[in-house]
C-alpha cells in the first residue's frame, strides 16, 4: 500500500533517524537548549518602534516613488486604452496576490526554534515510533536501533524485545544489534530488581522476556555473552568490520559503567577505575587497524565513534583510537583522504 511504502521508504526512515537523534540529543544534554533573550527574539520589531524617523522616511520614499511612477504612465498612457491598462493591472494585482500566498505558505512558522525546545522530547520520539511500530521487519537497522533504545527509555521492555527478536530475524548477520541486547540486558534487571515489590508486568509477561533475552543471550550471562563474541571478532577471518568493533567497544563501556557504578568516581574519571572491560577495550583498540572489512566506514562513522570514545574513555585510549583511524585511511586506498583526516583533526 501507499502508507507501507512512505514508512518503509529510505528517505522516510533517514528522517526518521535524524529527529530521533535530534530529541535524544536534546534529552540527554540540557545544556544545548538555550533561548535566546526576548531583545534579541523580537530584534527586528523593536527597530522599527524605536526608529519611526527610518519608517517614514521609508514611507515618503515610496510615496514619491509611487507619485513618479503614476505621472510616468500617465504620461505615457494614449486614449482608447484604459480599458485593457485596467485589465492589465487587475491581473498583475492577482499574481501578486498568488505570490503573496505561495510565500506566505513557505514561511517558517518557527524560524527560531523556540516552539520545538517546549516540546516533550521523549513523548515527540514515542509518537514517531509509534508510526513505525507496524513495518520493524521492513526497516533498516539504524531505524530499528534508534527504535529499541526509545522504547527502553519508556520501560516498554515487552515492545523493546519485539523490536530486538525482528531485528535478529531480518539481520542475523548484523553485529550492531549486540549493543542494543547488552543495554536492554542491563535495564531489565536493573527494573526487576527495583520493582520486585510491585511490579508493573504480569509475571507472564515478564517470563515471556526472560525467555526470549535468554535466546537472544544464547542461555549465557551477559559477560560470557560479551567475551564469545570478543572471541569471534578476534579469531574472525571474514567479519572482523568496523562496526562489529564499535558494537563492542560501546556493549564493553556500558558494562564497565554498571560495573563500578556507586563508585565516587563520575564523568571521565570512572575511566581510571581498573576493570577487565576496559582491558578488553584496550585490546581492540590496539589491533583496530587488523580489520578485514571497511563496510559502511567513513567520514561519518569515524566522527561519531571518535567522539563517543573521546567523551567517555580516557586520553590514552582516544591516542590509540586516532592513530588507529590513521592507519585504517592508509591501508583502504579507497578512503585515503588528507581532507578527510583533516575534518576529524587526528
Amino acid at each position: 500500500t501507499v502508507q507501507d511504502s512512505q514508512f518503509t521508504h529510505k528517505f522516510y526512515q533517514r528522517a526518521f533517524c535524524g529527529t530521533i537523534k535530534t530529541f535524544l540529543h536534546l534529552l540527554d544534554h540540557p545544556e544545548d537548549i538555550s533561548l535566546p533573550p526576548p531583545e534579541v527574539i523580537h530584534n527586528n520589531h523593536t527597530d522599527t518602534q524605536t526608529n519611526p524617523s527610518t519608517s517614514n522616511s521609508s514611507s515618503t520614499s515610496s510615496s514619491s516613488s509611487s507619485s513618479s511612477s503614476s505621472s510616468s504612465s500617465g504620461s505615457s498612457t494614449s486614449t482608447g486604452s484604459e480599458i485593457e491598462t485596467v485589465d492589465n493591472n487587475e491581473d498583475n494585482d492577482e499574481n501578486e496576490n498568488d505570490n503573496n500566498n505561495s510565500n506566505n505558505e513557505q514561511i517558517d512558522q518557527d524560524p527560531k526554534g523556540e516552539k520545538l525546545l517546549q516540546l516533550d522530547y521523549l513523548h515527540e520520539c514515542s509518537t514517531l515510533c509509534d508510526s513505525i511500530s507496524y513495518y520493524l521487519s521492513y526497516c533498516q537497522p539504524e531505524t530499528l536501533i534508534l527504535y529499541i533504545e526509545v522504547m527502553l527509555r519508556l520501560n516498554k521492555f515487552s515492545q523493546a524485545m519485539r523490536c530486538i527478536s525482528i531485528s535478529k530475524q531480518v539481520y542475523p548477520s548484523n553485529y550492531e544489534f549486540i549493543t542494543s541486547i547488552v543495554r536492554f540486558t542491563l535495564l531489565w534487571n536493573r527494573y526487576i530488581e527495583n520493582s520486585t515489590n510491585n511490579p508493573n508486568y504480569y509475571q507472564e509477561i515478564v517470563d515471556i522476556i526472560n525467555t526470549e533475552l535468554a535466546t537472544q543471550l544464547s542461555n549465557d550471562t551477559i559477560d560470557s555473552y560479551i567475551t564469545n563474541h570478543i572471541s569471534n571478532y578476534n579469531n574472525s577471518t571474514n567479519s572482523k568490520s568496523f562496526q562489529y568493533f564499535l558494537s563492542l567497544v560501546q556493549s564493553l563501556y556500558l558494562l564497565h559503567k554498571e560495573s563500578v557504578k556507586g563508585s565516587s568516581s563520575s564523568g571521565k574519571g570512572i575511566d581510571n577505575t581498573n576493570s577487565k572491560y576496559l582491558e578488553f577495550i584496550n585490546e581492540l583498540i590496539i589491533n583496530l587497524n587488523d580489520l578485514n572489512q571497511y563496510r559502511g566506514f567513513d567520514i561519518n562513522v569515524a566522527k561519531s565513534s571518535y567522539e563517543f570514545i573521546t567523551l567517555n574513555l580516557s586520553e590514552q585510549l582516544s591516542n590509540h583510537f586516532k592513530s588507529k583511524v590513521k592507519q585504517i585511511y592508509n591501508n583502504a586506498d579507497f578512503l585515503k583522504s588528507e581532507y578527510e583526516l583533516s575534518l576529524l583533526s587526528i
